[in-house]
Order: C-alpha cells, then structure tokens, then sequence
C-alpha cells in the first residue's frame, strides 16, 4: 500500500513514516522543507514539496490512503482541507 503522511516531519508523522515503512508500505511524505525531510527521515523516503493546503487531486492519485499528523497553529485552511481516505 502506498501511504501519503502529511507533516511527515514532526513527531508524530516522522513516527507514522517509520511504522509504515516497518510494515512494508511505500510512503510519500508531503513536505514544505525538503532538507528537513531529509534530515529527519532519511533518504528511503519519497517526498512531495508542497504546502499541504495547496494539495491537488492530482497529487494524491496514486496513493492509496491519506494520514494527516499536521499540527495546525492557527491556520484553520490547513486543518479543514485534509482528510482524505482512498481505497484501491
């Protein structure tokens, strides 16, 4: 299964990367900072540079489900665009 985890880089979406990974699923990671994705989880990880509130359809369409670590700070856009659940 291929998972996309947003805020992939914080405590516990870098926690939900490594699960997945542990399980054998591919993960994507979406990301705002590239270096930091690297940094914090390595280089097995494929990462998506994008502002998760400027996701498209498009970009989650070959992903198979959809986790959301974000930590909103006062962005309530963040928050309200993101759960998405897809089943192959």
């Amino acid at each position: 299964m291929k998972i996309a985890v947003l805020g992939a880089t914080g405590r516990a979406g870098s926690a939900i990367v490594a699960e997945a990974q542990r399980r054998g699923h591919e993960v994507m990671a979406v990301v705002r900072d590239a270096q930091k994705a690297a940094s914090r989880l390595g280089q097995n990880v494929s990462t998506l540079v994008k502002a998760p509130q400027e996701l498209t359809e498009a970009d989650l369409d070959d992903v198979d489900a959809v986790v959301d670590a974000l930590s909103v700070r006062g962005d309530p856009a963040v928050g309200i665009c993101i759960w998405i659940l897809r089943l192959t």
